[in-house]
């Protein structure tokens, strides 16, 4: 990413002002069909004030695995914040340099990338291509709404009552 008329300022201080601004989303979301893997999809506008934002929010869920599983992300150019909602037994490895800080070297189950802990990977030009660090959800955090109001809080968005969707549901008996 390059800073758009930054004025010289850099990349990371550009979404450092972005996450420090109030927002909202714009209108309500329609899931469409992802990847052709039995995956849901949304890409969802982000107001700064009254004006839509080169930022969206994405979620992508997956209405036929058990149990449930769905990624959330604040995407401006680059993804900038992801949560993965995972089985407890998958994982992410946290870089060697890194795991002390962000609770452990392998981080198991549901889990979030923070724009904080993987800002060091950005250059004063460009964002990371991939959030390499992760923390884990906090352990209260165990459904899907409870995670989305939680994301939404962490990056800033405040939801509407309306705007507090459903996943989609399962399709088929397998």
């Amino acid at each position: 990413m390059r800073p758009a008329a930054s004025g010289g300022v850099s990349a990371p201080a550009l979404i450092d002002q972005f996450l420090a601004t109030s927002k909202t989303l714009a209108g309500q979301p329609i899931w469409r069909e992802g990847n052709g893997n039995g995956d849901k999809r949304i890409s969802w506008p982000i107001l700064v004030g009254t004006s839509v934002s080169e930022a969206t929010l994405g979620i992508t869920a997956y209405p036929n695995r058990l149990p449930s599983q769905f990624t959330i992300t604040l995407n401006h150019r680059a993804c900038i914040w992801r949560l993965d909602f995972i089985p407890p037994q998958e994982s992410h490895p946290n870089p060697l340099d890194r795991g002390v800080l962000l609770g452990g070297y392998r981080i198991y189950g549901p889990h979030y990338h923070a724009w904080a802990d993987n800002r060091h990977l950005a250059t004063a030009a460009s964002l990371p291509k991939e959030l390499l660090c992760a923390r884990s959800l906090p352990r209260q955090i165990t459904r899907w709404e409870q995670a989305f109001r939680w994301f939404c809080d962490q990056v800033g968005i405040a939801l509407e009552p309306s705007q507090v969707i459903e996943l989609p549901p399962r399709e088929g008996l397998f």
